[in-house]
């Protein structure tokens, strides 16, 4: 009985362990994306913004939903701006990354028609 509590103490062991190295991979630890588009959603409550983007591949449009964390980078021409700034319509370039459940966070965004 000893050898089988000691074998699931090690299997708890383990499994944290890699739960742990699961929840401290960084965005440099992802691939990193990159669409051009128009922003058709804005969710200030939430932090998330949607982008609709032309696929070269398929040459359909695509949304991809986006979550903004407090640390994104968000410009419009040569001066930063706030999240709450931001308007729909605005043509944009998004550079984010994709979690493994499909989730995408913002790393930085650039408003390409700045008026």
């Amino acid at each position: 009985m000893n050898k089988a509590l000691a074998a699931l103490a090690v299997l708890a062991v383990a499994a944290l362990i890699v739960a742990s190295a699961a929840d401290s991979t960084t965005a440099a630890d992802r691939e990193i994306r990159t669409a051009a588009g128009q922003l058709t959603g804005i969710d200030w409550a939430g932090s998330k913004i949607v982008v609709r983007w032309l696929s070269q591949d398929d040459n359909t449009f695509h949304d991809a939903a986006i979550t903004v964390p407090d640390d994104a980078k968000i410009r419009k021409g040569a001066e930063e701006i706030n999240f709450s700034e931001l308007e729909i319509s605005e043509d944009v370039t998004v550079k984010y990354y994709e979690e493994p459940d499909g989730t995408a966070t913002l790393i930085n965004l650039s408003v390409t028609n700045p008026d």
